[in-house]
Formats: C-alpha cells, sequence, structure tokens
C-alpha cells in the first residue's frame, strides 16, 4: 500500500491485536494478597520518608560485574533521580472500560463539528473517490515502473525478502521487479471490484456517529468505528478490567504524514511546541483521564540513511531513502497519578492468557502508553493503550527503602533472571555463537510503577520503586531493544521485592 495509508494500516493492526476477543470461560486466577503491601505502605516513616532519602542519596552509581562465565555482563554508570517531592504515595488503580461520554468527549474533540459516521462491524464500506485515488495512484504505478516511488517501495519489500539466498544482484533486481508488479497487478484488480461496492457519500448510508460504544457482534467487549468524508478516523476497543480484550485508542487523520522516530530530534521551548502541547495534552483531559507527558521530540517524514521506526519505538525497517517534506510533535504518554508519571516499557505487562477454556486466566495488561502527532494541521495521528481508568490513594508518605539498601538488591539479582533465560538456552542446545547479555544501566529513578494485584483482572497498585533503566543486549536478547531505555531491574521501594516487569508483579 502506499506510504501515506501505512501508518494507518500499522496502528489498524496493533489495534485488531487488541480487539475484541473471547475472555476465557473459566474462573479467574486467585486474588494476590496485596494487603500486606499497602499496609506496610501506611505506616509512618521512620527517618526514611522521601524527604529524609533526599539527603543521603548519591547523585550518581559506577559498578560492574559477570556472571555465567562471563556470558552476563553489567556495567552501571547512572544517574539517580528522585522525584522533587516529600512524600512517596502509593495508589490503588485499574485499567478498564471507557465510558460512553468518554467517547462522546473524545470523538468531539477529534472531530469538533465535522460529521464522523459509524462504520458497520460486518462490511466494509468505502468512497467511490477514495478507492478512484488509489485506483489512479496504481496504475501509476504500473506504467511508470521502477521510475515510480510506490513501485520502489513494493521491489524494496520484495528485495529484503531475497537478500541472503545467493541469489546474484541481476537476479534479485528481476525477481523484485516482478513480485513489485504482480502485487500491484493483484491490488489494483482488488480495488477495482471494490469500486462497484463502493458509495458516492455516507450520508444516509451508514449513520452518525457521536462517540456512543457499541457492543461487538460477539458481545465480548464494546467498539466504535468512525470515519469522516474526508477519511478521518477514529478507532475504541472498550473492554473491562476482567476481559481478555483490553482499551485502545486509535486515530489517524486522513493523509497524514508516516512521521519518523530514528530522525527524532530533541525539542526548545518555543510558542509553537506550547500550542502542541496544549492540543496533545486536551485528548486526555477531553477523557478525563490523567496522563504524564515522559518525551516529546521533533520529527519528520524523512528516512536520509533508509532507516526508518514507527514512533511505537520498538523495532526498525528499511525503507528508501527520502528527505523531509513534513515536521511536527510527537508527545508520549504513561500513567501518572496527582503529577507522577510512573515507569513504562515497551516489553512490559504482555504476558497473559487470552484463550477460551483455558484452566486458568490472566489478563494481558501492558504498561498505559500513548502518543500524540502535532504538526501544522492539527493532530495527526494518536495512540493509547490500556489506559489506567481509575486511582484511589491508599498511603500518602510510604516509608521507603533507601537507594543503599535498593542497590544492595540490585547487585545480588540484577543477573539471576537472565542466568535463567541462558540455562534454558543450554538446556534445549540453543546454538549461538557467545550467547550471553550485556545489561548497561544509565540512570535510577525513585518512581512509581504499576504492579498487578491480581492474576486475573487488571487491578493492581502504583507502588514507590527504585527502576533502573538501560539497555538489554547481547546475543541472547530477544529482538530489537528499540528506541527508549529498558527496564534492567525494578526494585519495589517498599518491600524490597523484585518486580517482575514482564508479568506486571
Amino acid at each position: 500500500m502506499k506510504k501515506t495509508l501505512s501508518l494507518f494500516c500499522v496502528l489498524c493492526l496493533l489495534l485488531a491485536l487488541a480487539g475484541c476477543v473471547q475472555t476465557p470461560e473459566q474462573p479467574l486466577v486467585a486474588q494476590k494478597d496485596v494487603e500486606r503491601l499497602i499496609e506496610k505502605a501506611q505506616q509512618t516513616p521512620n527517618g526514611n520518608a522521601l524527604s529524609d532519602l533526599a539527603e543521603k542519596t548519591p547523585g550518581d552509581y559506577q559498578w560492574q560485574t559477570t556472571a555465567c562465565q562471563n556470558r552476563i555482563r553489567v556495567t552501571v554508570d547512572a544517574k539517580i533521580i528522585l522525584p522533587e517531592r516529600d512524600a512517596a504515595p502509593m495508589y490503588r488503580v485499574t485499567a478498564g472500560a471507557l465510558t460512553d461520554e468518554q467517547c462522546r468527549a473524545i470523538t468531539s474533540y477529534l472531530y469538533k463539528d465535522t460529521p464522523a459516521y459509524e462504520m458497520p462491524q460486518n462490511r466494509s464500506v468505502t468512497l467511490k473517490a477514495d478507492v478512484q485515488r488509489e485506483i489512479d495512484e496504481y496504475t501509476r504505478a504500473l506504467n511508470e515502473g521502477m521510475d515510480n516511488r510506490l513501485f520502489q517501495e513494493q521491489a524494496l519489500q520484495w528485495r529484503q525478502a531475497y537478500d541472503g539466498l545467493g541469489l546474484s544482484e541481476e537476479e534479485v533486481l528481476q525477481l523484485s521487479e516482478s513480485g513489485a508488479r504482480d502485487d500491484l497487478i493483484r491490488l489494483l484488480g482488488s480495488f477495482r471490484e471494490e469500486l462497484s461496492e463502493a458509495v458516492d457519500s455516507y450520508e444516509g448510508v451508514v449513520p452518525r456517529g457521536d462517540g456512543t460504544l457499541r457492543d461487538s457482534e460477539d458481545g465480548s467487549c464494546k467498539n466504535l468505528s468512525l470515519r469522516s468524508e474526508a477519511g478521518d478516523q477514529l478507532m475504541i476497543t472498550s473492554a473491562g478490567k476482567d476481559q481478555a480484550a483490553w482499551t485502545d485508542l486509535l486515530w489517524v487523520r486522513r493523509g497524514a504524514p508516516e512521521y519518523n522516530l530514528a530522525t527524532a530530534k530533541n525539542v526548545v521551548e518555543t510558542p509553537e511546541l506550547t500550542q502542541a502541547r496544549a492540543l496533545a495534552d486536551g485528548l486526555f483531559a477531553a477523557a478525563g483521564i490523567e496522563t504524564g507527558c515522559f518525551a516529546i521530540y521533533q520529527i519528520d517524514d524523512s528516512a536520509p540513511d533508509g532507516l526508518f521506526l514507527g514512533l511505537r519505538g520498538n523495532g526498525y525497517s528499511e525503507r528508501l531513502p527520502s528527505d523531509a517534506a513534513h515536521t511536527g510533535y510527537v508527545f508520549y504518554y504513561t500513567t501518572a497519578a496527582d503529577g507522577l508519571t510512573a515507569a513504562w516499557s515497551v516489553a512490559a505487562g504482555q504476558t497473559g492468557t487470552t484463550e477460551k477454556g483455558q484452566d486458568s486466566f490472566e489478563a494481558s495488561w501492558m504498561y498505559e502508553l500513548a502518543y500524540v502527532v502535532v504538526d501544522a494541521d492539527g493532530i495527526a495521528a494518536a495512540f493509547w493503550t490500556s489506559p489506567v481508568t481509575e486511582k484511589k490513594a491508599v498511603s500518602e508518605n510510604s516509608p521507603l527503602l533507601s537507594f543503599d539498601q535498593a542497590r544492595e538488591i540490585f547487585e545480588n539479582m540484577v543477573t539471576v533472571p537472565y542466568e535463567g533465560t541462558l540455562a534454558t538456552h543450554d538446556a534445549v542446545g540453543w546454538d549461538v555463537p557467545n550467547d550471553g547479555f550485556d545489561l548497561t544501566v544509565t540512570e535510577v529513578r525513585l518512581e512509581l510503577i504499576r504492579s498487578r494485584a491480581s492474576g486475573g483482572e487488571r487491578t493492581g497498585l502504583l507502588t514507590p520503586a527504585w527502576v533502573f533503566y538501560g539497555m538489554i543486549g547481547g546475543t541472547a536478547a530477544v529482538g530489537d531493544v528499540g528506541f527508549f531505555p529498558a527496564i534492567v531491574l525494578a526494585v519495589n521501594a517498599v518491600d524490597g521485592t523484585v518486580l517482575d516487569v514482564d508479568k506486571g508483579y
């Protein structure tokens, strides 16, 4: 598909993965005991309140070690950052469904006075003008061949598939061009078939929508799919705390550039940035849910060296080199409470059972993440997953472990999870040269982190923790470490336990 549609396609895939899946009929696993932790957090501090730690916490931390015959290498050269507060709170939290009122407010904020139409769940409705636009572009690509960028992009995908197969450069070129041409012919045929079913206007064909959620066809969750005549699309899946689906939001403005995080730059304060930030913050204000902005970047749609990174920040891909035609800002948000922004990780909380008929059920609960892209034409794209919909303080001033206590736990425990991974590799005969981990810690933060209070529902705590951020690299690391720092280890600052970030507790 063409470049301006690919952001929409990728984000739709993310939303579909979260979509309405059946909640297992079997009972949830037993509630975890968190009352002890809350009781501990409610004790009166005795020289170990957050205000006390500020006086005795160093500004930095250096340390090195190895394990498993040098297969695990740990390097720490980190700044230590404390919140500018006198007390560290704890909260009960829930990630559940969005209400109709919230979704109507979001819809009004994004569409303003532009009519939006409800897209049916069981069939596709497209406009003739949109389909004809695609037919014209694909026809032009076929006629121009390798002189056309769309054709080149399609050929690049085939080239990547043929790389490493021992073919000559001439063979790869011929096969790539042939594959691209076949793909475009097939897609062009699909568009021509679609044209016969397309409509001149949505008005009178599908109802106008105000953001009210509808039950999914299987009744497992609620959802919303709106589109304007201009093609701006809003999709929401709304699921309860105990459902297999989880709550997600996706907004894509028609024709929005596909911005490249690989070329992101740090921002400087300008009136334009202030205005863009207000526009992005307004989305969450409309929903009435507090989030915290943890990163802001200036972005463009260039790929000068052919490297592309999607705004989720967790995977690079190869693109045709290009210069910037558009610029904007991307604002990243995560869970926050009373102005305190919580820890976040790309890989966190993605475990869980979602299949029907399992003996036990643990709902997948990713860490809350949102990003909003703002450019000269307004909000270009927005993505929001697993919003924390309820927060209630259970402690205003938790007694905390000092950094020295957390450091000792870190140094004793940091290699343990990775040793287990290598032991598994050895047991199954994992044949990777120099199999191991390189763990680098560049920052240590005392901040809130979300932990599960239940193995089934998406209920839990925002608890103070010493979070060790950095990079998890090496040949044994799974996948691309991505753009954002990883959580190498997190130590609960109230009871000293090590949190399993992948599982969320």
